[in-house]
């Protein structure tokens, strides 16, 4: 058992000595005050009483009465605080404006955004300048804030990190991505197997010269099927494509989805509309290629692209294609926008090199899913405005108004 230190032992004793105990009475009364205070003072450790030391209580009581000191430290504070507050509205005006701040821009109705818009030329019936004004001027108004809201900056992405990012792969994008290998090998399967029954026929039933001239005919066909696959293989593969789109039962939803996706992620990016038509089974909507309005698509004499305007963009090419895989895990209408997308690759200076496009277009892919999933109520609302046909005021409304 721990001994008890000199001081306390004297504590004890006092008590008993004051009282006139005998030797052994006093042994026995500081058996009898040990037992009754031991089990205050400590406690069973494998079979042996171990003593809190005094001084920790002390510990406590100076934590104890730093904490209240601390506490009316941080009231006084507190309260000069407001007394400084009060004495400066400035200050509470700036505090508000901060936790505004924090809260975001407060979205406004879509009656409101549309009312606000008005006549302003964003469908693409004003010059693009006319565009950048008017829809410059609304956001510092604070009507539409999803406008020019994502700036985006390439770096490196491999298939594996677009896949992990986004869950698409490669060969849901596009037949180019390698998925038509399969869809090649049957059509020269059906081409040479209709040619060869068209080539027989002619020649068993219409018989004679014509017959004759039809039998070669068609013959000819599946050797020129094959110079055109070898040489330009992307006419065959469009051609497959168009074929698989026009016959899938859900074209229309894709042409929807894919078009408002376009619509979304250019309007982020802040390029102006070049044009603008709810014509055929789905609204279309072009931008111009730099958010200045510079076309260099339709101007072939037009200055090269830098790289820093080639990359948004790869964001609005790709965008399409993302939209349709949200939906249906694979993209049926992205050939158009890939072909249009290496044009700008050829006129990017200093040259784009093969794997850097590679890149780029996979990192347009990640960049529009982030725009497209980070805004996926205003993407389907949005959607919902292009099988509606709605104008390009209306869309731009149920975008800013859309939470």
């Amino acid at each position: 058992m721990a001994v008890l230190s000199k001081s306390c032992a004297a504590s004890l004793l006092l008590p008993l000595l004051a009282h006139g105990f005998t030797s052994s009475r006093t042994t026995s009364g500081l058996n009898s005050y040990s037992s009754q205070v031991a089990p205050a003072l400590g406690q069973q450790v494998n079979g042996r009483t171990t003593y809190l030391k005094m001084a920790e209580e002390t510990e406590v009581e100076r934590l104890q009465r730093q904490a209240r000191e601390a506490r009316e430290a941080a009231a006084k504070l507190n309260a000069e605080l407001e007394g400084y507050k009060a004495a400066n509205p400035q200050l509470a005006v700036a505090e508000k404006a901060r936790e505004a701040a924090a809260k975001g821009p407060e979205r406004l109705t879509f009656d409101q955004v549309l009312d606000r818009l008005g006549a302003a030329p964003v469908d693409g019936s004003g010059a693009a300048a006319a565009q950048l004004e008017a829809l410059g001027g609304l956001k510092a108004d604070g009507v539409v804030n999803t406008w020019k809201s994502k700036e985006v900056t390439s770096y490196a992405v491999t298939i594996g990190r677009m896949t992990s990012a986004t869950g698409i792969e490669g060969k849901d994008l596009s037949p180019l991505e390698g998925g038509n290998e399969d869809d090649l090998r049957w059509s020269l399967v059906v081409v040479c197997l209709g040619s060869f029954i068209l080539a027989a026929g002619s020649g068993i039933v219409i018989g004679g010269n014509v017959g004759a001239t039809l039998t070669y005919l068609f013959a000819v066909i599946p050797i020129l099927f094959l110079g055109v696959g070898s040489t330009a293989p992307g006419i065959i593969t469009s051609a497959i494509e168009g074929f698989k789109t026009n016959t899938d039962s859900d074209f229309n939803e894709r042409r929807i989805r894919h078009e408002a996706a376009h619509f979304l992620v250019g309007y982020a990016l802040g390029f102006p509309i070049r044009s603008y038509t709810s014509e055929g089974p789905a609204c279309e909507v072009e931008f111009y290629d730099t958010p200045a309005g510079d076309d260099f698509a339709a101007a072939r004499t037009a200055e090269a692209l830098k790289k820093e305007q080639l990359e948004p963009l790869a964001v609005v090419a790709m965008s399409g294609a993302v939209g349709e895989c949200l939906e249906f895990g694979n993209a049926r209408g992205g050939q158009n926008d890939l072909v249009a997308l290496q044009t700008l690759f050829t006129r990017t200076r200093p040259y784009v090199r093969a794997d850097e496009q590679m890149s780029l277009t996979r990192w347009g892919v990640v960049e529009a899913h982030k725009v497209l999933t980070q805004n996926r109520a205003a993407y389907e609302a949005l959607v919902q405005a292009f099988r509606e046909k709605r104008s390009v005021q209306e869309c731009i409304a149920i975008i800013e108004s859309t939470k």
